[in-house]
């Protein structure tokens, strides 16, 4: 015998014996059932099913909900598939097939390749995927028992594999384990699984990247490393030669075409009084001026673009990125000012912005382009021979390495402002422990702090400790070094500190003698024969033995006075480095002697190779010494250290998004309006503190955007117009261009796809040959530029920052990026009838200015949009299309493709509840299909205008509208369409036969036209008919008429799919259940539009859900609950979000009398009658006498009459039955009371 259906794994379907679709009328009904199938026919008590479906109810009405939903699963599968009793309810196995307990039998152990191959196949997702409800013991069961499905399922995918392997079909095992790495990502074993697979058959590239795939994700979500076991294979590829390093970037090479962030510097040479008047001799001496100032320049790592006996142009962080190009620009500034007799003529100005770079090759063969040029220029003539001044720009990037103050600012231009300037004055001061007050209290760091304080714990007696904090750019090392010697490291310890500085990482010994500056306490301006008496006296007072040896190789390290030991220079190069080396280790350690050290070294990943010889020996020898060593480095830096015992490492990860979210309430404070741009920072940081804060930083400084002060901003700009900070622009940009080319080229190329961008699409618009293309594509992934986001169905990435693909794509000149954008539409064009991913098109198109694929792909895409009820989303789409559009010539074809678009926006407001932007849609579209004069687009403007007076109340302007378009003629479409708006806005007026009768011509229309699934008007206009069709029958007091009409629209708005139209068909549905006394109905009727309103973009239908459902459950005995909703319903920001009708405000009337609100009751009846009056209602007009009758009539008998009287008259003369019946009743009380008195 034929069985009923039900499938639970991947969703939720349900099928009668007949083959047919089951529907069911809410998503409880469908847990429900789904509880009972996994049960495999034992029996559930109803006091389970109860408390695990409708917890928040009381007893009685949750087992009345539960006798409820039995009789809808009954119904929906036919042939009473239930074995229920008083106490229990079981689902019968011989009627009903259900698809989880088949898998748990061909799942079972023991269960052969046949089974296992029926149960890989049967498990399609999750068990009732996508279902969720607001009830917790519910919540806990699907938990568990997807959980158990779960794991089964990942147990048959690894046997499968298993299998296959046996048999030596190594396409079936790798299928099976990349589904089950798809279905689990986090499982080791299925990683491992598929890692020896790509070993055993020689593809060790794979390996590295499914190695790469399983550290990354079990580091994301479990912050744990992969098993000795998964390292041990990643190894084995490692030495079969699937990862080899990149080649060496040949000197010199540059991008042929960027944007770069840079700082320009500009020196003009002015002569002085002192100047040779012969014209040969000055062109000598400047000549000579601007050689070393150039050299000055190119010692610091500027880039000459201009060097002339007047003056020099230079450029910092350009062709090669450097992310401390405007502390460099400014230390070369004062360098200048500092070279002697030259300084007196020489005018500095200094500038950062984004400068556009073309051409490559040797130094003079680059051109840069970009306004910060020209600005340094005008700045360096202003301020005149032996100055120097500085824009914000260059001073905000420079700031905490060194130290500025105000200078007289730049004149301005005609019609300008002055322009701040700034004098940089020198290094900023070391170990300036104050500021952290300023900083605020550190976030989510507490663990760190605590793993520090326990690793250096030992050393205070004597057990010395090499502690690594290792962590990206950004992330907060330094920041947590300083938060521990300032709150957490015990009293009593010496601390000196160093940072290695990129500018210096060619310096020998560089980062070494700024450790001994700071342990010698020397002065910013110490130097010369003073410093090295400084130096020696303490020297001599440590120990004078030590001194007498130490002090000449110390001097030497710090560049300060002549050694005056004569056998000092003799000595062999490696000889005089041993020294040195050993004066150092001997000094600290003397110092550990006296107290406990803690030496913080920062930055290794610029350490210089001298001072990493003297590091590396210092950390040998710590292990019996009351010595610490903090350092701290990125990822990139290597070192041996991890054998020694007294080695200990900590990863400073990026915030968690709790870290996140309190980072930015310290920052921006918590306003409700700051929720947009809180959620695009955060994207846009990824946990990063450093990026987070410059982010906000530029926030705070975007014009218009934020209002109030730090801490407690208002947003009251667009959250989109936020730039990318330049501070990160150059961490991030210097990283990328430490690339190969064909890596750097290749990241690019990816940041053009988008943020995800998938291998197959990858290697199409990048070009390079398969090998190529692979090892380069590993490297972006050892780097985490790249992360492998899934292996099935096709192999993905995404960029591991949102931030580094920001900088990739923004280091593109147009041209080129136009270019990429159109390779990337050509390659991803709809190939064999498959259906292509438009909104992605949609975006290419634009970008690479194919405006005529970005209108036909945006509009797709917004239809596509529309149809799943992304009606925001939809309007956007729209929007862009129209956009692109009109950059086309003019035509009546663009003409006619304009008015579609303008109605479909016009279509998504509606549904949104934005009226106010509707009529000026309208108003151009009548004006586009008049210039182009066609007829039938003008009738579909006037269909929609109609729709905007009956919105607003306006009937007879909407009928007149209605009418005209109908009159204008067109398809059978059209004509549908018209007699729907007729039919709704007679519905309106009370005309309820009339619309009843004008509706079901329209559905017979769209019927005989096999148009009941075309869409407009934002959903199915078949639907709509079928709403406001029942909902007047109903009126009429046509019940059975009126349940079969809603009834009938009902099944086509589950099977459309359509959410605003379900939430339409809700409304019209509940309203007529209503009136026919089936209240349960509507409230499960009106609980499903309900949902939709909450999970979908349908605002417009919430007034009318929301009124008709407060009414249900203030009748059912929830008066509280019922009245909030009410009055939520007519509260005017949400009531003009809905059409603006009486009806809303006479459910609240009839709800607040039953729950004896009876002032609240009459206010709501007068404003529903006033409205109604107003606006030509005359159905509502009839409910609201009706109404204020009922609630007069014990107080005003007299002013009842006539409101009953009144009703009667309008309710004959309108056929509204019920209400003229029941205004009837009221007058004859009113009468016999009369009587009776």
């Amino acid at each position: 015998m034929a069985r009923a259906e039900i499938r639970l794994l991947g969703g939720f379907e349900a099928y009668r014996a007949d083959g047919s679709r089951a529907a069911f009328p809410t998503r409880k009904a469908e847990a429900l059932l789904a509880v009972l199938a996994l049960a495999g026919g034992a029996p559930r008590s109803r006091e389970r099913l109860a408390g695990l479906l409708w917890g928040d109810r009381g007893e009685a009405q949750a087992r009345h909900s539960l006798s409820q939903s039995l009789t809808s699963i009954r119904t929906a599968l036919g042939d009473d598939p239930l074995l229920a009793t008083r106490e229990s309810v079981a689902l019968l196995p011989d009627r009903v097939a259900v698809d989880t307990l088949a898998f748990v039998a061909e799942a079972a152990p023991g269960a052969g390749l046949t089974a296992l191959e029926a149960a890989a196949r049967r498990y399609r997702g999750p068990l009732l995927d996508g279902i969720t409800l607001r009830e917790e013991g519910f919540e806990e069961w699907l938990r568990t028992e997807r959980g158990r499905l779960h794991e089964q399922a990942l147990r048959v995918l690894r046997r499968l594999a298993g299998a296959a392997r046996a048999r030596g079909d190594a396409v079936a095992a790798r299928d099976a384990l990349e589904r089950a790495v798809a279905l689990d990502p986090l499982s080791e074993e299925a990683h491992r699984d598929l890692l020896r697979l790509h070993l055993d058959h020689g593809r060790a590239a794979e390996a590295v990247r499914q190695y790469t795939a399983c550290a990354g994700i079990l580091s994301r979500e479990l912050q744990v490393e992969p098993g000795p076991e998964t390292v041990a294979l990643w190894r084995e590829a490692l030495a079969q030669g699937a990862a080899r390093e990149p080649p060496a970037a040949p000197e010199g090479d540059a991008a042929a075409g960027e944007r770069k962030q840079a700082t320009a510097l500009a020196a003009v040479l002015t002569p002085g009084s002192g100047a040779p008047a012969d014209p040969e001799e000055l062109e000598a001496l400047l000549d000579a001026a601007a050689r070393r100032a150039a050299e000055v320049i190119r010692r610091h790592g500027g880039r000459i673009l201009r060097a002339v006996p007047e003056g020099i142009s230079a450029v910092f962080g350009a062709p090669h990125a450097l992310e401390d190009h405007a502390t460099r620009a400014c230390r070369t500034a004062l360098d200048l000012l500092a070279a002697g007799a030259d300084a007196a003529w020489l005018g500095i100005g200094l500038d950062s912005g984004e400068v556009v770079l073309h051409g490559e090759g040797a130094e003079h063969g680059a051109r840069i382009f970009g306004s910060c040029l020209q600005r340094a220029a005008r700045i360096a003539t202003a301020v005149g021979p032996g100055r120097v001044a500085a824009t914000e720009a260059t001073a905000a990037l420079a700031r905490g390495r060194l130290r500025f103050t105000p200078a007289a600012p730049l004149p301005p231009d005609p019609g300008g402002s002055p322009l701040p300037l700034f004098r940089p004055d020198g290094p900023a001061r070391p170990g300036d422990m104050g500021r952290l007050a300023a900083e605020g209290e550190l976030v989510e760091r507490a663990a760190e702090l605590a793993a520090l304080s326990a690793a250096i714990e030992p050393v205070a007696v004597g057990g010395g400790r090499l502690v690594a904090l290792v962590g990206e750019a950004g992330v907060g090392k330094s920041r947590l070094v300083r938060e521990f010697i300032v709150r957490t490291l015990p009293p009593g310890w010496r601390v000196v500190r160093a940072a290695a500085d990129p500018q210096t990482s060619d310096t020998a010994y560089a980062t070494v003698a700024a450790l001994l500056r700071d342990d010698f306490r020397l002065g910013e301006d110490a130097a010369g024969a003073a410093a090295a008496a400084q130096i020696a006296a303490a020297l001599r007072a440590l120990d004078p033995g030590f001194a007498e040896q130490a002090v000449v190789p110390l001097l030497a390290l710090l560049n300060l006075a002549p050694a005056t030991d004569a056998g000092w220079a003799s000595l062999e190069p490696a000889r005089r480095r041993r020294r040195m080396v050993e004066a150092v280790q001997r000094l600290l350690h003397l110092r550990a002697a006296a107290e406990p050290v803690l030496l913080v070294i920062e930055d290794l990943h610029w350490l210089d190779s001298a001072s990493r010889q003297v590091i590396e020996s210092l950390a040998e020898s710590l292990s019996a010494a009351r010595l610490a060593l903090l350092v701290n480095f990125r990822p990139e830096f290597t070192h041996g250290w991890a054998g020694l015992g007294h080695y200990r490492q900590l990863r400073v990860e990026p915030l968690s998004m709790d870290g996140t979210q309190a980072l930015l309430d310290r920052l921006l404070g918590q306003h409700p309006s700051m929720a947009p741009l809180r959620c695009r920072l955060a994207a846009r940081a990824n946990g990063n503190p450093f990026f987070l804060e410059e982010c906000v930083r530029a926030a705070a400084g975007t014009p218009g955007l934020l209002a109030e002060a730090p801490g407690a901003y208002r947003l009251v700009g667009d959250p989109d117009a936020v730039v990318l900070p330049a501070t990160v622009q150059a961490v991030i940009g210097a990283r990328i261009d430490r690339l190969a080319p064909e890596d750097k080229r290749l990241l690019q190329v990816a940041s053009v796809i988008g943020t995800e961008p998938p291998a197959a699409l990858l290697r199409a618009v990048s070009g390079l040959p398969e090998e190529a293309f692979e090892a380069s594509l590993a490297r972006l992934q050892s780097g985490e530029f790249l992360v492998p986001l899934r292996l099935v169905p096709d192999v993905a990435y995404r960029f591991r920052h949102a931030l580094t693909h920001e900088v990739a794509y923004g280091s593109l000149l147009r041209q080129d990026r136009r270019e990429l954008h159109l390779r990337v539409l050509r390659a991803m064009a709809p190939r064999d009838g498959a259906e292509p991913p438009v909104e992605i098109l949609a975006f290419h198109a634009t970008r690479a200015e194919a405006w005529e694929a970005a209108a036909d792909y945006g509009r797709q895409a917004g239809m596509q949009a529309a149809a799943r009820s992304a009606n925001r989303e939809a309007v956007s789409l729209y929007g862009q299309a129209l956009a692109a559009l009109r950059r086309l010539p003019e035509s009546p074809r663009r003409g006619g493709a304009e008015v579609d678009l303008l109605l479909e926006i016009r279509n998504a407001l509606f549904v949104l509840g934005e009226p106010e932007a509707i009529p000026a849609h309208l108003e151009e579209a009548a004006r586009i299909a008049a210039t182009i004069g066609d007829a039938q687009r003008g009738a579909r403007v006037g269909l929609l205008l109609s729709g905007w007076y009956w919105q607003n109340g306006q009937h007879g302007a909407a009928g007149a509208a209605a009418d005209r378009a109908v009159a204008e003629g067109g398809d059978a479409l059209l004509a549908a369409l018209g007699l729907y708006r007729r039919g709704a806005n007679l519905k309106a007026v009370g005309a309820y036969r009339a619309a009843a009768a004008t509706l079901a011509e329209a559905i017979t229309l769209l019927e005989r036209h096999g148009a009941a699934d075309a869409f407009a008007f934002g959903g199915y206009p078949y639907v709509f008919c079928c709403s406001f069709r029942a909902w007047a029958l109903a009126e009429l007091g046509e019940y059975a008429a009126a349940r079969a009409a809603g009834a009938q629209g009902w099944d086509a708005a589950l099977r459309l799919g359509n959410s605003y139209s379900q939430a339409v068909m809700s409304f019209g549905y509940g309203h007529a259940l209503i009136r026919a006394g089936a209240l349960e109905a509507a409230a499960a009727v009106l609980e499903r539009g309900l949902e939709l309103y909450r999970v979908q973009e349908v605002p417009s239908t919430y007034p009318w859900i929301a009124a008709c459902l407060g009414y249900v459950r203030v009748r059912q005995g929830e008066a509280e609950a019922g009245l909030a909703l009410l009055r939520h319903a007519v509260a005017p920001e949400v009531r003009r979000r809905g059409p603006l009708y009486a009806q809303t405000w006479l459910w609240l009337a009839d709800a607040a009398g039953l729950a004896g609100r009876v002032e609240e009751a009459l206010a709501a009846a007068r404003t529903g009658h006033a409205t109604a009056t107003a606006q030509g209602e005359r159905g509502h007009l009839a409910w609201a006498e009706r109404s204020l009758g009922d609630l007069l009539s014990a107080t005003e008998p007299r002013a009842a009459a006539a409101h009953y009287r009144r009703a009667i008259g309008i309710a004959t003369e309108l056929g509204m039955q019920p209400q003229a019946d029941l205004a009837r009743a009221g007058l004859a009380r009113i009468l016999a009371a009369a009587e009776g008195a």
